[in-house]
């Protein structure tokens, strides 16, 4: 699960720049979005980029070690693997890495 805040005006014929924004231990992927809490569409007002708030639930945002073997949660390839290209098929997001960012909260710190 992911939520994904397009810029005004958003048109797939133009490419945009890619914010990934992690929410921190306790929230949720939709945490930014709430007016109340974070306001992302408020804060954001003006960013010409797509804004990707992925679900992290409580893993860090990392490949857990579970005992010496790397499997679930699995949230670092999650997010490298399946929804990063999963982003770049739907929308309209600048390939080079230059116009790729990462920002976080909290937890989400951690996972930037």
């Amino acid at each position: 699960m992911a939520n994904v805040l397009l810029p005004d005006g958003y048109t797939p014929k133009k490419r945009y720049p890619l914010l990934l924004l992690l929410h921190g231990s306790g929230e949720r992927f939709d945490f930014s979005a709430d007016p109340l809490l974070a306001d992302i569409k408020e804060t954001a007002k003006g960013l010409n980029a797509v804004i990707v708030m992925p679900e992290g639930a409580q893993g860090f945002y990392t490949d857990w070690w579970n005992d010496g073997e790397r499997n679930d949660p699995a949230w670092e390839y999650y997010i490298r693997e399946a929804l990063l290209p999963m982003v770049q098929r739907k929308f309209s997001i600048r390939p080079e890495r230059r116009y790729h960012a990462i920002a976080g909260f909290s937890m989400g710190r951690y996972g930037t």
